[in-house]
């Protein structure tokens, strides 16, 4: 993902940063381990934060984050039993941070003044009815203050890397969009991601998009070059 990654180091001056909120739930699991594959694909730094009412000393919240390592040495990445230090070998710092507030979206926000993200991951609960009147909606909420591009994993999908081996199967991404904003940067950060995440050619990208009632393919090596162009 050097392309990417080259756009926010040439433009600022400094590292591709990716941020992933974890709430230690299954799909918060799943939303890390593509969090992961991005940041070791790109060599950025990756911030893992968890949010709490209150933190208790007597209860090990370090333990509960995902594992990086364990992750890598399942992936092949990392041999068994390397101490941490070996992590950053591969080309990925990793930073986890605890917090204790009741408002996550606020304390996420104050991070971001210091370390601006420049993709966020997170799962999404997609809840409904009263349970989402219950719940405190953190997701969107962050996507959009934050204006930082967000990759949403909801809950019960698969997405497209495995948790068990790393494995990349993304085939198609789905850009919908209309005459304001102009789509061009959607596809192209959407093309990077997807070269930046090794997609094989057989599992090339397509981009569809609908106007007005019309749709249309482009192929996703055309997104580079110049003007956006239908096909």
């Amino acid at each position: 993902m050097a392309s990417l990654t080259s756009l926010v180091e040439n433009r600022v001056g400094r590292n591709f940063i990716i941020f992933h909120p974890s709430d230690f739930s299954t799909a918060s699991e799943v939303a890390f381990g593509h969090a992961l594959k991005i940041a070791l694909q790109s060599k950025a730094k990756l911030d893992l934060m968890h949010v709490e009412p209150s933190l208790s000393s007597e209860k090990p919240d370090w333990l509960n984050f995902p594992g990086v390592r364990a992750t890598l040495t399942r992936w092949g990445v990392l041999p068994e039993g390397v101490a941490r230090q070996e992590v950053a070998k591969v080309g990925l710092r990793v930073r986890k941070i605890l917090k204790s507030s009741t408002d996550p979206v606020e304390t996420m926000l104050r991070h971001f003044q210091r370390f601006p993200p420049d993709l966020i991951v997170l799962a999404t609960h997609q809840r409904e009815g009263l349970d989402r009147w219950l719940h405190k909606a953190v997701a969107e909420p962050l996507a959009r203050r934050s204006r930082a591009m967000t990759l949403f994993i909801p809950q019960g999908g698969r997405g497209f890397v495995s948790l068990d081996d790393g494995t990349v199967a993304l085939k198609r991404i789905l850009v919908p969009f209309d005459h304001v904003p102009h789509p061009r940067t959607a596809l192209r950060r959407a093309f990077l991601l997807a070269r930046g995440l090794d997609a094989r050619r057989e599992n090339s990208a397509w981009f569809t998009w609908g106007s007005l009632g019309r749709h249309r393919k482009l192929f996703c090596r055309k997104c580079l070059a110049g003007p956006v162009k239908s096909s």
